[in-house]
C-alpha cells in the first residue's frame, strides 16, 4: 500500500503528485468539480479495510480528511 496518488488538474494541464493521508491499497477515486476523492481500500498491509476518504481540493490545492459513516467493507 501506498499513501501517493496523481491527479491531473485540468486547469494547468500537469500532473499533480501528492499524497494521501494514509496508505492504502485498493481504493476507489473519482472527481467532482474541483475536488478529487479518495476512498476506502486496504490499509495496514491489507489486514484492515478502510473508511477514510481523502478530498483534494485543486483550487486551494489542501486536502480534507475524513471518514466514511457505514461501515467499512470489502466487497
Amino acid at each position: 500500500a501506498s499513501n501517493v496518488v496523481n491527479i491531473w488538474n485540468l486547469g494547468n494541464n500537469s500532473w499533480i503528485t501528492t499524497t494521501l493521508s494514509t496508505p492504502r491499497g485498493n481504493l476507489s477515486a473519482t472527481s467532482v468539480g474541483v475536488y478529487a476523492l479518495f476512498g476506502g481500500g486496504n490499509a495496514n498491509n491489507g489486514t484492515l479495510v478502510s473508511n477514510v476518504v481523502d478530498i483534494w481540493n485543486s483550487v486551494t490545492n489542501t486536502w480534507n480528511a475524513t471518514t466514511w459513516t457505514g461501515a467499512a467493507r470489502h466487497d
